[in-house]
């Protein structure tokens, strides 16, 4: 079976999350959370984009660390799906959090 890319899956969990959406009014995962899982899985993407198996495992490790589950990130996207001026707010945040971990990149390197 052929390894999908990282971006493959969510877009599958997004499908499903969809046709799976519950009616919560609040996001279940703690707000900023997401966010943090969002940069921190693009980054696991981008460092083993080649090596699927090994990017597998670290996801697994991701997901047990900020204790969520494929079940819990796709109610996630699915909340959002039924918010979509949410996902402005939620970019806003990841971009953020990128930008300041390029700065302090720059300033631990300079």
């Amino acid at each position: 079976m052929k390894n999908f890319p990282l971006w493959n899956v969510f877009f599958l969990s997004f499908v499903c999350a969809i046709l799976l959406a519950s009616c919560a009014e609040k996001p279940p995962i703690q707000k900023g959370k997401f966010s943090d899982l969002y940069v921190a899985l693009q980054l696991l993407e981008a460092q083993y984009a080649a090596k699927p198996a090994i990017q597998k495992v670290r996801v697994d490790s991701l997901f047990e660390a900020f204790n969520v589950n494929d079940s819990l990130v796709n109610a996630e996207i699915s909340w959002y799906s039924r918010n979509p001026e949410q996902w402005q707010f939620f970019f806003m945040d990841v971009q953020n959090k990128l930008k300041g971990m390029k700065n302090r990149y720059l300033i631990d390197h300079s």
